[in-house]
């Protein structure tokens, strides 16, 4: 009886984790993010993870010992008191942040049992394999028939679909999410095939797609984490297929670094082909429409080849001096923060001429670093919570890893090259924590199933 209820609960939170996910790739779908469909999905999520969240509540005590369960508790409580402090600058949107922060925390990171990670990791990942293929094979129709169009809502908030200044945005509401969706597919895409799945040549067209919309999105976050993402991954399947035999080890190794060079010296001949094929293509449709604020968007000369030569005068790409307006704001709180959500609002009062309210492009909600947001959001108080989970993840692997069994050695290897790869990702979009996106859920989705199959192959010897 035991057993069938534990099973049922499993196939809940298996249900809940997919259909979160399915509703954050409609959220950051351009052409459905301002529809009922995401209010629809939205009601779908909450009303499961209501239903995991009491069962976990019931089962509190199969789940508070996880090697990281008081430290990420410590730091939603810090999350929430920086929230209340500076209440008078927004309750909302804070409120709303620590209901996805629990979320994320206690229904994605926490797993009632090891044994159930291969199998949602399997319908997870083939959920977010398709959606994306999907999203990219709508991403490259838009490109070939030359479609283009944008619509300003407020001020900074462009919604743009198709081939805009050099990038291709498709159906996504930002390139460089777009782009580093893509690459959590191929890795999940990566692990599936050295799994010997069936339909493996769906796997290699989804490889390609997700490719190739990397290069022509022009993100370079999208492409330095695709390179990392290789490496990590070639050295870690080597190790794990190679054990035994030195030299294929290594042979595997260079492998993985030369498909990583591979990767990089096509970025340029991709992007010309893109090109030629731009010159070849007539807009059928562009469309500037009137915006909420009043005024009617300049028609532009969109550039006809992928790149952003025009935009890398800054190479930071205006991210240096959003981060030093960042620390110019955390040093008016540095103990606990001003609270992330109340990031605008709180420097339109207190640093009016701070960089990311008062600068030519338009007001930064984010910091578009992770350390910095959590420095900003929470102060140093939620910086040394943050540390202290690092090293305790890093210091539980290093001990252990070497207990890992041979069925699971590839399961935890996948894990560890998205939480690497989503680390990376949060240094230049803001992600794993306050942004709930499609990043942020794959990196705590990997990153419970990880520690919770460590765990397990510890306690079982």
């Amino acid at each position: 009886m035991e057993k069938k209820k534990c099973i049922k609960i499993q196939d809940a939170e298996c249900l809940f984790r997919i259909a979160y996910i399915v509703h954050l790739l409609l959220s950051f779908n351009a052409v459905i993010n301002r529809t009922c469909i995401v209010n629809i999905s939205l009601c779908i999520t909450l009303g499961l993870s209501a239903y995991i969240g009491c069962i976990k509540l019931w089962r509190w005590k199969k789940l508070i010992y996880d090697k990281n369960f008081l430290l990420l508790t410590l730091f939603a409580i810090s999350f929430a008191v920086s929230a209340a402090v500076h209440y008078q600058y927004g309750i909302s949107g804070n409120l709303k942040g620590f209901i996805w922060l629990c979320m994320q925390i206690w229904l994605l990171y926490l797993w009632f049992d090891g044994e159930d990670v291969r199998r949602q990791v399997k319908y997870i990942g083939n959920v977010f394999i398709a959606i994306v293929t999907m999203q990219n094979i709508v991403n490259f129709i838009l490109f070939f028939i030359g479609f283009s169009y944008r619509k300003v809502f407020g001020y900074g908030d462009i919604h743009m679909l198709g081939f805009h200044w050099g990038r291709l945005w498709g159906i996504y509401d930002d390139p460089n999410h777009g782009a580093a969706i893509s690459v959590l597919a191929i890795v999940f895409a990566l692990y599936l095939l050295g799994e010997n799945v069936k339909n493996k040549k769906w796997y290699v067209m989804s490889l390609i797609f997700q490719t190739l919309y990397i290069y022509w999105s022009d993100s370079r976050t999208g492409i330095y984490s695709l390179v990392l993402a290789i490496v990590i991954w070639g050295v870690v399947a080597s190790s794990y297929k190679y054990k035994n035999c030195f030299k294929r080890k290594v042979r595997g190794y260079a492998f993985s670094v030369g498909a990583a060079l591979l990767i990089i010296a096509l970025v340029s001949p991709v992007q010309n082909v893109s090109g030629e094929i731009r010159n070849k293509t007539k807009f059928v449709y562009e469309k500037y429409c009137l915006g909420e604020r009043g005024e009617d968007l300049e028609e532009e000369d969109e550039d006809e080849e992928v790149g952003r030569k025009g935009e890398m005068s800054d190479p930071s790409n205006r991210r240096f001096a959003i981060w030093k307006s960042g620390v110019e704001i955390w040093e008016t709180s540095p103990i606990i923060g001003v609270s992330w959500a109340n990031l605008e609002p709180y420097a339109e009062k207190e640093l009016p001429e701070t960089y990311i309210v008062d600068n030519d492009l338009q007001k930064f909600r984010s910091l578009h670093n992770m350390i910095i947001d959590v420095l900003v959001g929470q102060g140093i108080i939620g910086i040394v919570l943050l540390t202290c989970i690092i090293v305790n993840t890093l210091a539980f692997t290093f001990k252990n890893y070497k207990m890992i069994s041979d069925t699971d050695a590839l399961l935890c290897g996948m894990l560890f090259t998205i939480i690497c790869i989503s680390f990376f990702i949060s240094m230049f979009i803001s992600s794993i924590f306050y942004v709930n996106s499609p990043e942020t859920y794959v990196f705590w989705f990997a990153f419970g199933g990880y520690m919770n199959i460590l765990q397990k192959n510890v306690e079982t010897g």
